[in-house]
């Protein structure tokens, strides 16, 4: 629901209205999700550029309503950690405890987007968007 209104003349009822809709209902649609999404799958909620925008005249209520949620996940691959460390060998095909790293990453470097094992700041640069 996208309400252009001066924020001296949004009503209780229209505020009311644009947080059920836009806020409210993304969470409980979420919730919702969680009960029948154990098996996996996706759940996308869908907001608005318009959360991060300034300058629109009339616009608070709406931006504020989208700007309300914010739900990331990172499916990670393989990053150097004393975790990957120790059982990265376990994905490399014929992999064995003790396996150079160099033979872990170049076996394994296919099932990357990179290509590659990341590195930490691979990481930070996806989520410092």
């Amino acid at each position: 629901m996208e309400a252009f209104s001066a924020e001296e003349d949004v009503t209780e009822d229209l505020y009311d209205k644009a947080f059920a809709l836009n806020t409210r209902a993304q969470f409980f649609i979420a919730q919702h999700a969680l009960k029948y999404g154990s098996e996996g799958g996706r759940l996308i909620l869908i907001s608005s550029v318009a959360a991060n925008m300034t300058g629109v005249k009339n616009h608070a209520l709406y931006a504020g309503s989208k700007a309300a949620m914010t739900v990331n996940a990172v499916a990670l691959g393989g990053i150097l950690t004393d975790m990957y460390l120790e059982n990265s060998w376990y994905y490399a095909p014929n992999g064995y405890p003790g396996m150079p790293m160099e033979q872990i990453d170049k076996g394994i470097a296919s099932l990357y987007p990179l290509g590659r094992r990341a590195q930490p700041l691979d990481v930070a640069r996806v989520v410092c968007f």
